[in-house]
């Protein structure tokens, strides 16, 4: 059978691949930032947003194609292939995440992952009603290698690669691992219309009621996601500085205040407000701003992570993992997590700073522990 593909729907399939695979690696990327719980929930919300990105640029995908018959889809066999990709996705990146990360876990969960990508196509096509599929093994083959080597180089760049645009050529790469597979394994596909009725009973989406629901998904689901990264706006700051620290006078002027140039400028309910070293607990890095927390709430800063470490490295700041800078006068108790460590802070709100392996030891020298 003849098959032709609408190029805007294949464009936009590649577009929901890479913004659904941006906000999942987003997500990835800030697991180490977390323990407990909230680790557990942000792997979740990392593998559900992948694997709805997935799911719908196949499906999206599978509409671009024009094979001149109607073609209906198989509920069940639908729902079990976005299982099989969310299940996938979330063992690769538990697996790359737990485990530190280097050519062998990096290797084995883009493997997972490629292999679920594979799956979910590979079920997802059998989906189809209407319809036979015979493939070509060699084209099969190939798909599941690009599947798997994309999702390899997607997981490297994102893991290991430095922070510029890592997290951009993370998604980019992935993106192109769920596309290219998907591509390819088109091409490993020929179609023979069902000529003998065969009696149909499982319920079936018709190609227009899919391209809906999988399009409000796919977006609603990423938006949602992403909302739940950008940081607490809406606090209630405290401005007064005690100037409790004798070896810190150099940071107060003779009036006994903080020079402005010392304080850092997070937003208050639309406005800059200027807060004391004294009352930052610890600061985090959000792409390229930066959140602080000041013992109750977390507020966004325009400042990088950076720029506020060249602000307070004497005011007793140690940076103590790529991601985080901590106020030491709060530290409240160190404990070791695998390789790692976690640094919890006597902040009336409980808040836990993740202490990578290479900065461990510089942070018990300075704590004298």
């Amino acid at each position: 059978m003849q098959t032709s593909y609408n190029i805007p729907l294949v464009i936009l399939s590649v577009v929901i691949a890479v913004q659904g695979s941006y906000v999942g690696l987003l997500l990835a990327r800030t697991l180490a930032d977390h323990t407990g719980l909230q680790w557990k929930i942000r792997l979740g919300a990392a593998a559900v947003s992948l694997a709805v990105s997935i799911w719908a640029m196949h499906f999206i995908g599978m509409l671009a194609i024009r094979l001149n018959l109607p073609v209906d889809y198989d509920v069940l066999l639908t729902v079990v292939s976005a299982l099989i990709a969310m299940l996938a996705v979330g063992a690769a990146l538990f697996f790359c995440t737990v485990i530190r990360p280097g050519r062998l876990s990096l290797g084995l969960g883009g493997a997972m992952m490629g292999g679920g990508i594979s799956a979910m196509h590979y079920i997802g096509m059998s989906a189809l009603a209407g319809v036979t599929c015979l493939y070509d093994p060699v084209m099969v083959a190939a798909s599941v290698a690009v599947g798997m080597g994309s999702s390899m180089l997607g997981l490297r760049l994102l893991f290991v690669g430095g922070r510029g645009y890592a997290l951009l050529t993370s998604a980019l790469a992935l993106g192109g691992a769920i596309s290219g597979m998907h591509y390819t394994a088109m091409l490993a596909a020929s179609f023979e219309p069902i000529t003998t009725v065969v009696p149909f009973t499982a319920p079936a989406l018709t190609n227009d009621m899919l391209a809906i629901i999988v399009a409000i998904i796919a977006f609603a689901i990423s938006a949602i996601f992403f909302l739940t990264l950008l940081p607490d706006r809406v606090a209630v700051v405290r401005a007064d500085v005690d100037g409790s620290w004798p070896d810190r006078a150099w940071m107060f002027d003779t009036s006994g205040k903080t020079p402005a140039a010392l304080r850092i400028p997070v937003t208050k309910e639309g406005k800059t407000v200027l807060l004391a070293p004294d009352d930052i607990y610890a600061v985090r890095a959000d792409a390229h701003y930066s959140t602080v927390f000041d013992g109750e709430r977390t507020y966004f800063c325009a400042l990088s992570i950076s720029q506020i470490e060249v602000r307070m490295g004497r005011a007793g700041f140690v940076r103590v993992h790529r991601s985080h800078l901590v106020n030491l006068e709060h530290a409240a108790a160190l404990s070791r997590r695998g390789e790692q460590g976690v640094l919890e802070l006597d902040g009336e709100t409980p808040y836990r700073v993740p202490v990578s392996r290479t900065r461990l030891k510089t942070l018990k020298t300075a704590l004298g522990v």
